[in-house]
């Protein structure tokens, strides 16, 4: 989901940043991934805080977000 939504965010121009991170169980290692955009966790539910970044790769989409108005003229925007 996480992925999707990182490509997506990214091909209409937001600054998107995806992360990696990891948490230990009581016998295993638990792997998650989200998404943010300007620090914003996009999609969840506060479950990211409990993983520690492992590593977090940056679109190359400039620094401001835009609009799905700006973007596309509708009258909703993403967020």
């Amino acid at each position: 989901q996480s992925l999707t939504l990182y490509y997506t965010l990214t091909r209409l121009g937001y600054p998107v940043m995806i992360h990696f991170g990891v948490r230990k169980g009581k016998e295993e290692l638990r792997g998650h991934s989200w998404v943010t955009v300007k620090g914003m966790s996009m999609a969840e539910g506060g479950e990211s805080s409990a993983y520690r970044i492992v590593y977090s790769y940056a679109s190359d989409q400039p620094g401001s977000a835009l609009s799905m108005t700006e973007k596309f003229g509708l009258k909703a925007k993403l967020f």
